[in-house]
């Protein structure tokens, strides 16, 4: 990528879009990111050491114990193959991208594997996005409308029934509120009379 975006040919939407910042950085927004990521990437790999300095495991140690022990030797060799292999990786990159020197191998099996890298977004649909979906459908079908929606329905069916139920009852006349309030106090009164 760091060959074919600053020596290789530019597109057309970078040759319409292009921007000079007159050899200057570019705004702060955009330089105090990357100049944070910068140094943690140049001491971040020295943060931790194996029997030199080792501030991360003697912190985690109380509550979670190493479950292997690095040497120094081994991460010495870890890191000298790591660089190792990424400067294979840089110069096999400047050969074939930089200089033009090799012609890019053309395999197209392996080309469309990277570039729908490894399918896994369409495995990951298969196996969780679809169940989800399915999941989800089947709760709004068979909990969410019947129990969740028909109860707040049927509640408020109830509330407008009974409502229409104490209209139909009020008349409006005076006398018909009169001989309701008498009945009741009548059955109350029968009803303490038969207990005691």
């Amino acid at each position: 990528m760091l060959f074919l975006v600053f020596w290789g040919e530019p597109s057309a939407y970078a040759r319409e879009h292009h921007h000079t910042h007159e050899g200057k950085e570019g705004p702060p927004e955009m330089f105090w990111p990357v100049a944070v990521l910068a140094v943690l990437s140049l001491v971040g790999g020295w943060i931790q050491f194996a029997d030199v300095w080792t501030p991360i495991t003697d912190f985690l140690a109380p509550s979670a114990p190493p479950l292997v022990e690095a040497s120094g030797t081994q991460e010495v060799v870890s890191s000298i193959f790591a660089v190792l292999f990424g400067l294979g990786g840089i110069g096999v990159a400047w050969a074939l991208y930089g200089a033009r020197r090799a012609e890019v191998p053309r395999v197209p099996q392996l080309q469309m594997l990277l570039e729908r890298k490894f399918w896994f977004d369409e495995v990951y649909d298969l196996v969780f996005y679809r169940p989800a979906v399915w999941v989800a459908r089947a709760c709004t079908r068979w909990i969410e409308r019947p129990l969740i929606l028909g109860s707040v329905n049927e509640v408020g069916l109830g509330t407008r029934e009974s409502g229409q139920l104490a209209a139909r009852l009020q008349s409006g006349l005076v006398r018909a509120y009169a001989l309701a309030l008498a009945a009741g106090v009548a059955v109350l009164l029968v009803v303490f009379i038969s207990v005691k």
